[in-house]
Protein backbone atom coordinates (compact mmCIF):
# COMPACT_ATOMS: atom_id res chain seq x y z
CA UNK A 1 0.00 0.00 0.00
CA UNK A 2 2.71 2.50 0.97
CA UNK A 3 4.56 1.78 -2.24
CA UNK A 4 1.08 2.27 -4.78
CA UNK A 5 0.39 5.61 -2.54
CA UNK A 6 4.23 6.60 -2.92
CA UNK A 7 3.94 5.84 -6.82
CA UNK A 8 0.53 7.71 -7.17
CA UNK A 9 2.00 10.85 -5.81
CA UNK A 10 5.06 10.84 -7.52
CA UNK A 11 2.71 10.67 -10.67
CA UNK A 12 0.83 13.45 -9.47
CA UNK A 13 3.66 15.29 -9.04
CA UNK A 14 5.30 14.73 -12.52
CA UNK A 15 1.65 15.28 -14.03
CA UNK A 16 1.60 18.61 -12.10
CA UNK A 17 5.59 19.49 -13.41
CA UNK A 18 4.36 18.54 -17.30
CA UNK A 19 1.25 21.01 -16.93
CA UNK A 20 3.15 23.87 -15.81
CA UNK A 21 6.27 23.53 -18.37
CA UNK A 22 3.49 23.45 -21.28
CA UNK A 23 1.68 26.49 -19.69
CA UNK A 24 4.76 28.86 -19.55
CA UNK A 25 6.13 27.53 -23.41
CA UNK A 26 2.68 28.83 -24.29
CA UNK A 27 2.94 32.05 -22.62
CA UNK A 28 6.37 32.91 -23.71
CA UNK A 29 5.14 33.31 -27.04
CA UNK A 30 3.87 36.31 -25.00
CA UNK A 31 6.72 38.44 -25.32
CA UNK A 32 6.02 38.75 -29.21
CA UNK A 33 4.55 41.66 -28.07
CA UNK A 34 7.09 43.64 -27.58
CA UNK A 35 7.78 43.39 -31.31
CA UNK A 36 4.68 45.66 -31.93
CA UNK A 37 5.23 48.41 -29.86
CA UNK A 38 6.97 50.22 -33.05
CA UNK A 39 4.20 50.41 -34.52
CA UNK A 40 2.70 53.41 -32.25
CA UNK A 41 0.37 52.65 -29.40
CA UNK A 42 -3.11 52.62 -31.47
CA UNK A 43 -1.64 50.54 -33.92
CA UNK A 44 0.22 48.02 -30.77
CA UNK A 45 -3.31 47.15 -29.25
CA UNK A 46 -4.43 45.70 -32.77
CA UNK A 47 -1.77 44.11 -33.63
CA UNK A 48 -1.79 42.63 -30.05
CA UNK A 49 -5.51 41.34 -29.87
CA UNK A 50 -5.21 39.69 -33.22
CA UNK A 51 -1.82 37.54 -32.79
CA UNK A 52 -3.00 36.69 -28.95
CA UNK A 53 -6.75 36.05 -29.14
CA UNK A 54 -6.97 32.21 -29.80
CA UNK A 55 -4.62 32.31 -26.14
CA UNK A 56 -7.37 34.53 -24.30
CA UNK A 57 -10.46 32.74 -25.50
CA UNK A 58 -8.50 28.98 -25.20
CA UNK A 59 -6.57 29.72 -22.05
CA UNK A 60 -10.47 31.31 -20.17
CA UNK A 61 -11.97 28.18 -21.67
CA UNK A 62 -9.13 25.85 -19.92
CA UNK A 63 -9.85 27.21 -16.40
CA UNK A 64 -13.59 26.31 -16.51
CA UNK A 65 -12.83 22.78 -16.64
CA UNK A 66 -11.20 20.13 -14.62
CA UNK A 67 -13.32 21.25 -11.27
CA UNK A 68 -14.92 18.10 -10.96
CA UNK A 69 -14.61 14.51 -11.66
CA UNK A 70 -17.53 13.36 -10.36
CA UNK A 71 -21.20 14.99 -10.41
CA UNK A 72 -21.98 13.39 -6.93
CA UNK A 73 -20.34 15.66 -3.88
CA UNK A 74 -17.84 14.37 -1.82
CA UNK A 75 -19.16 12.94 1.62
CA UNK A 76 -18.37 14.41 4.82
CA UNK A 77 -14.48 15.42 5.61
CA UNK A 78 -14.17 13.17 2.07
CA UNK A 79 -12.12 14.93 -0.18
CA UNK A 80 -9.60 14.61 -3.56
CA UNK A 81 -6.51 16.25 -4.36
CA UNK A 82 -6.59 16.34 -8.25
CA UNK A 83 -4.22 17.63 -11.29
CA UNK A 84 -5.89 17.89 -14.22
CA UNK A 85 -4.27 19.81 -18.12
CA UNK A 86 -6.79 20.88 -20.04
CA UNK A 87 -5.89 21.35 -24.00
CA UNK A 88 -8.35 23.83 -25.71
CA UNK A 89 -9.10 23.36 -29.57
CA UNK A 90 -8.56 26.85 -31.33
CA UNK A 91 -11.05 26.88 -34.35
CA UNK A 92 -9.62 27.31 -37.94
CA UNK A 93 -11.21 30.62 -38.10
CA UNK A 94 -9.16 31.80 -34.80
CA UNK A 95 -5.77 30.46 -36.69
CA UNK A 96 -5.46 33.20 -39.25
CA UNK A 97 -6.25 37.21 -39.44
CA UNK A 98 -6.50 39.02 -42.74
CA UNK A 99 -3.89 41.62 -42.57
CA UNK A 100 -4.97 43.82 -45.44
CA UNK A 101 -8.32 44.46 -43.29
CA UNK A 102 -7.10 46.22 -40.47
CA UNK A 103 -8.15 49.47 -39.58
CA UNK A 104 -4.25 51.15 -38.47
CA UNK A 105 -2.87 54.18 -38.56
CA UNK A 106 0.46 54.49 -38.48
CA UNK A 107 1.10 51.30 -40.76
CA UNK A 108 0.58 50.32 -44.04
CA UNK A 109 0.52 46.41 -45.24
CA UNK A 110 2.84 45.79 -47.43
CA UNK A 111 1.10 43.75 -50.45
CA UNK A 112 4.36 42.10 -51.33
CA UNK A 113 3.65 39.90 -47.77
CA UNK A 114 1.16 36.85 -46.98
CA UNK A 115 -2.06 39.50 -46.50
CA UNK A 116 -3.15 36.20 -44.19
CA UNK A 117 -1.33 36.12 -41.15
CA UNK A 118 -1.16 33.59 -38.04
CA UNK A 119 -2.27 34.24 -35.04
CA UNK A 120 -0.03 32.39 -32.12
CA UNK A 121 -2.01 29.46 -32.14
CA UNK A 122 -1.59 29.70 -35.85
CA UNK A 123 1.16 27.97 -38.80
CA UNK A 124 4.72 28.10 -38.10
CA UNK A 125 5.33 30.35 -40.90
CA UNK A 126 5.93 34.10 -41.83
CA UNK A 127 3.36 36.49 -41.40
CA UNK A 128 2.66 39.60 -42.93
CA UNK A 129 4.76 43.05 -42.97
CA UNK A 130 3.79 46.47 -42.17
CA UNK A 131 5.68 49.46 -43.05
CA UNK A 132 5.82 52.74 -40.77
CA UNK A 133 4.56 55.73 -42.19
CA UNK A 134 4.25 59.13 -40.22
CA UNK A 135 4.09 62.70 -41.79
CA UNK A 136 4.83 60.96 -45.07
CA UNK A 137 8.70 59.52 -43.58
CA UNK A 138 8.75 55.70 -43.80
CA UNK A 139 10.16 54.87 -40.47
CA UNK A 140 10.93 50.92 -41.18
CA UNK A 141 8.61 48.12 -41.19
CA UNK A 142 6.89 45.64 -38.62
CA UNK A 143 6.72 41.72 -39.49
CA UNK A 144 3.96 39.65 -37.73
CA UNK A 145 5.84 36.87 -35.48
CA UNK A 146 5.39 33.32 -36.59
CA UNK A 147 2.65 31.11 -34.96
CA UNK A 148 3.24 28.48 -32.61
CA UNK A 149 2.38 25.44 -34.81
CA UNK A 150 0.16 24.16 -32.19
CA UNK A 151 -3.95 24.72 -32.85
CA UNK A 152 -4.36 24.15 -29.20
CA UNK A 153 -3.82 26.20 -25.88
CA UNK A 154 -2.71 24.66 -22.63
CA UNK A 155 -3.74 24.81 -19.56
CA UNK A 156 -3.28 23.20 -15.96
CA UNK A 157 -5.11 22.71 -12.76
CA UNK A 158 -4.18 21.60 -9.41
CA UNK A 159 -8.24 21.01 -6.94
CA UNK A 160 -8.86 20.10 -3.71
CA UNK A 161 -12.15 19.35 -3.04
CA UNK A 162 -13.53 18.65 0.55
CA UNK A 163 -16.75 17.05 1.45
CA UNK A 164 -19.02 19.29 3.94
CA UNK A 165 -22.59 19.08 5.41
CA UNK A 166 -25.87 18.89 3.17
CA UNK A 167 -24.11 16.62 0.15
CA UNK A 168 -22.13 20.30 -0.65
CA UNK A 169 -18.56 20.42 -1.36
CA UNK A 170 -16.18 23.12 -1.42
CA UNK A 171 -13.36 23.01 -4.17
CA UNK A 172 -10.27 25.28 -3.78
CA UNK A 173 -7.42 26.04 -6.40
CA UNK A 174 -3.95 27.72 -5.95
CA UNK A 175 -0.71 28.15 -7.32
CA UNK A 176 1.83 30.20 -5.47
CA UNK A 177 3.98 32.51 -7.51
CA UNK A 178 6.56 30.27 -9.44
CA UNK A 179 9.16 31.66 -11.55
CA UNK A 180 10.40 29.43 -14.24
CA UNK A 181 13.59 30.58 -16.09
CA UNK A 182 13.21 31.82 -19.15
CA UNK A 183 9.60 31.99 -19.53
CA UNK A 184 8.59 34.01 -16.21
CA UNK A 185 6.41 34.13 -13.58
CA UNK A 186 3.03 33.18 -13.12
CA UNK A 187 0.27 31.90 -9.96
CA UNK A 188 -3.35 30.95 -9.54
CA UNK A 189 -6.16 30.57 -7.45
CA UNK A 190 -9.42 30.12 -7.45
CA UNK A 191 -12.50 28.54 -5.60
CA UNK A 192 -15.83 26.45 -6.61
CA UNK A 193 -18.81 24.60 -4.90
CA UNK A 194 -20.94 21.46 -5.78
CA UNK A 195 -24.07 21.00 -3.83
CA UNK A 196 -26.60 17.97 -4.69
CA UNK A 197 -29.72 18.54 -5.34
CA UNK A 198 -31.31 14.85 -4.77
CA UNK A 199 -32.17 16.03 -1.35
CA UNK A 200 -34.21 18.77 -2.42
CA UNK A 201 -36.36 15.90 -4.80
CA UNK A 202 -39.21 14.51 -3.16
CA UNK A 203 -38.23 10.17 -3.52
CA UNK A 204 -34.70 12.25 -4.78
CA UNK A 205 -32.57 9.78 -2.86
CA UNK A 206 -34.24 6.34 -4.47
CA UNK A 207 -33.36 7.95 -8.09
CA UNK A 208 -30.40 5.82 -9.88
CA UNK A 209 -28.55 8.97 -10.57
CA UNK A 210 -27.02 12.26 -8.81
CA UNK A 211 -28.02 15.05 -9.98
CA UNK A 212 -26.07 18.58 -8.58
CA UNK A 213 -25.32 22.03 -9.70
CA UNK A 214 -21.64 23.45 -9.04
CA UNK A 215 -19.81 27.26 -9.48
CA UNK A 216 -16.32 28.02 -10.13
CA UNK A 217 -14.34 31.44 -10.53
CA UNK A 218 -10.27 31.09 -11.21
CA UNK A 219 -8.34 33.81 -11.36
CA UNK A 220 -4.70 33.43 -13.31
CA UNK A 221 -1.88 35.93 -13.60
CA UNK A 222 1.38 35.33 -15.40
CA UNK A 223 3.58 38.01 -16.24
CA UNK A 224 7.72 38.31 -18.26
CA UNK A 225 10.08 40.87 -18.63
CA UNK A 226 10.69 42.14 -22.10
CA UNK A 227 13.60 43.79 -23.80
CA UNK A 228 12.67 46.30 -26.33
CA UNK A 229 15.50 49.09 -27.04
CA UNK A 230 15.70 52.17 -29.66
CA UNK A 231 16.70 52.16 -32.59
CA UNK A 232 20.80 52.79 -33.16
CA UNK A 233 21.54 54.53 -36.06
CA UNK A 234 23.74 57.88 -37.69
CA UNK A 235 20.30 59.88 -38.78
CA UNK A 236 18.52 58.84 -35.39
CA UNK A 237 19.06 60.98 -32.08
CA UNK A 238 17.72 59.83 -28.67
CA UNK A 239 18.03 62.26 -25.95
CA UNK A 240 17.27 59.07 -23.21
CA UNK A 241 19.60 57.05 -21.45
CA UNK A 242 19.40 53.23 -20.98
CA UNK A 243 18.09 53.22 -17.59
CA UNK A 244 14.63 54.73 -19.30
CA UNK A 245 13.86 51.30 -20.51
CA UNK A 246 14.54 49.01 -17.74
CA UNK A 247 11.42 48.00 -16.06
CA UNK A 248 9.35 46.44 -19.29
CA UNK A 249 7.32 43.75 -18.68
CA UNK A 250 4.18 42.38 -20.44
CA UNK A 251 1.68 40.88 -17.70
CA UNK A 252 -1.43 39.56 -18.11
CA UNK A 253 -4.47 38.28 -16.33
CA UNK A 254 -7.03 35.54 -16.71
CA UNK A 255 -10.50 35.75 -15.07
CA UNK A 256 -12.91 32.80 -15.58
CA UNK A 257 -16.51 31.70 -14.10
CA UNK A 258 -18.63 28.96 -14.81
CA UNK A 259 -21.77 27.29 -13.06
CA UNK A 260 -22.84 23.86 -14.39
CA UNK A 261 -25.77 21.66 -13.83
CA UNK A 262 -24.23 17.98 -13.46
CA UNK A 263 -26.29 14.51 -13.32
CA UNK A 264 -24.14 11.18 -13.29
CA UNK A 265 -23.50 7.44 -11.65
CA UNK A 266 -20.61 6.97 -9.31
CA UNK A 267 -19.95 3.07 -8.91
CA UNK A 268 -16.93 1.79 -6.79
CA UNK A 269 -14.80 1.97 -9.64
CA UNK A 270 -16.02 4.22 -12.73
CA UNK A 271 -17.96 6.68 -12.30
CA UNK A 272 -19.68 8.92 -15.17
CA UNK A 273 -21.46 12.21 -15.86
CA UNK A 274 -22.89 14.85 -17.75
CA UNK A 275 -23.99 17.95 -17.88
CA UNK A 276 -24.59 21.74 -19.47
CA UNK A 277 -23.25 24.62 -18.52
CA UNK A 278 -22.40 28.71 -19.04
CA UNK A 279 -19.14 30.30 -18.83
CA UNK A 280 -17.86 33.90 -19.18
CA UNK A 281 -13.42 34.36 -19.41
CA UNK A 282 -11.66 37.70 -19.91
CA UNK A 283 -7.52 38.01 -20.49
CA UNK A 284 -6.18 41.28 -20.05
CA UNK A 285 -2.44 42.11 -21.83
CA UNK A 286 -0.65 44.98 -20.56
CA UNK A 287 3.08 45.65 -20.92
CA UNK A 288 3.74 48.82 -17.85
CA UNK A 289 7.14 50.49 -18.38
CA UNK A 290 8.35 52.69 -20.67
CA UNK A 291 9.20 51.50 -24.80
CA UNK A 292 10.77 53.28 -27.52
CA UNK A 293 9.44 54.73 -30.63
CA UNK A 294 11.03 55.95 -33.58
CA UNK A 295 9.10 59.04 -34.78
CA UNK A 296 10.00 61.99 -37.50
CA UNK A 297 12.55 65.19 -36.47
CA UNK A 298 11.54 67.59 -38.57
CA UNK A 299 13.50 70.43 -36.95
CA UNK A 300 16.64 69.17 -38.37
CA UNK A 301 17.95 69.84 -42.12
CA UNK A 302 18.43 66.40 -43.30
CA UNK A 303 14.82 64.91 -44.27
CA UNK A 304 15.65 61.49 -43.03
CA UNK A 305 16.72 62.38 -39.51
CA UNK A 306 14.76 60.51 -37.40
CA UNK A 307 14.40 60.90 -33.28
CA UNK A 308 13.44 58.36 -29.98
CA UNK A 309 9.83 58.89 -28.10
CA UNK A 310 9.04 57.36 -25.34
CA UNK A 311 6.27 55.03 -24.72
CA UNK A 312 4.72 54.52 -21.21
CA UNK A 313 2.25 51.65 -20.79
CA UNK A 314 1.29 50.97 -24.64
CA UNK A 315 -0.72 47.78 -24.71
CA UNK A 316 -3.93 47.19 -22.55
CA UNK A 317 -6.17 45.48 -24.37
CA UNK A 318 -9.14 42.75 -23.01
CA UNK A 319 -9.82 39.25 -25.33
CA UNK A 320 -13.19 38.11 -23.77
CA UNK A 321 -14.01 34.34 -23.82
CA UNK A 322 -15.09 32.79 -27.14
CA UNK A 323 -17.48 30.18 -25.19
CA UNK A 324 -21.27 31.14 -23.28
CA UNK A 325 -23.10 27.57 -23.27
CA UNK A 326 -21.39 24.71 -23.34
CA UNK A 327 -21.99 20.96 -22.47
CA UNK A 328 -20.09 18.14 -21.02
CA UNK A 329 -19.04 14.70 -20.36
CA UNK A 330 -16.84 12.51 -18.37
CA UNK A 331 -15.30 9.70 -16.59
CA UNK A 332 -13.70 8.44 -13.69
CA UNK A 333 -11.74 5.01 -12.48
CA UNK A 334 -10.66 4.88 -9.40
CA UNK A 335 -8.21 2.13 -7.85
CA UNK A 336 -8.20 2.19 -4.25
CA UNK A 337 -7.55 5.90 -3.41
CA UNK A 338 -5.85 6.41 -6.61
CA UNK A 339 -8.13 8.52 -10.02
CA UNK A 340 -7.37 8.71 -13.14
CA UNK A 341 -10.07 10.86 -14.80
CA UNK A 342 -11.13 12.25 -18.21
CA UNK A 343 -13.82 14.66 -19.94
CA UNK A 344 -14.69 16.39 -23.29
CA UNK A 345 -16.80 20.08 -22.96
CA UNK A 346 -18.19 20.59 -26.46
CA UNK A 347 -18.43 24.86 -27.32
CA UNK A 348 -16.70 27.48 -29.40
CA UNK A 349 -13.87 25.97 -28.07
CA UNK A 350 -14.09 22.39 -26.61
CA UNK A 351 -11.29 21.22 -24.41
CA UNK A 352 -9.99 17.90 -23.72
CA UNK A 353 -9.23 17.39 -19.84
CA UNK A 354 -7.24 14.29 -18.34
CA UNK A 355 -6.43 13.99 -14.79
CA UNK A 356 -4.64 12.53 -12.15
CA UNK A 357 -4.97 12.11 -8.45
CA UNK A 358 -5.98 10.89 -4.89
CA UNK A 359 -9.81 10.52 -3.64
CA UNK A 360 -11.46 9.15 -0.76
CA UNK A 361 -14.86 9.17 0.09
Amino acid sequence: MKLFLRNAIKSIILFALLALVAVNVSYAQLNNVGKFIASGKADANILAKEYLSPVGKGFGAGLNTGWFTTAKPHKKLGFDVTVSGGLAFVPTTDQSFDAAKLNLQRLQYDTNSPEMSPTLAGAKQSGSTFNIVDQGYNLGSVTMPKGTGYSFVPSPMFKVGIGLIHDTEIMIRYLPQVNIKNYGKMNLYGFGIKHGLNQWIPGGKLLPVNLSVMFGYTDFKASSDLSVNPQTDANTSNQYDGSTWQGQQVKTETKAYTVNALVGKSLPIIAVYAGVGIESSKMTVATPGNYPITVPDPTQTNPNHKKIDKLSDPVDINIKGANTFHAIVGARLRFLIFSLSASYTMANYSIANVGVGISFR
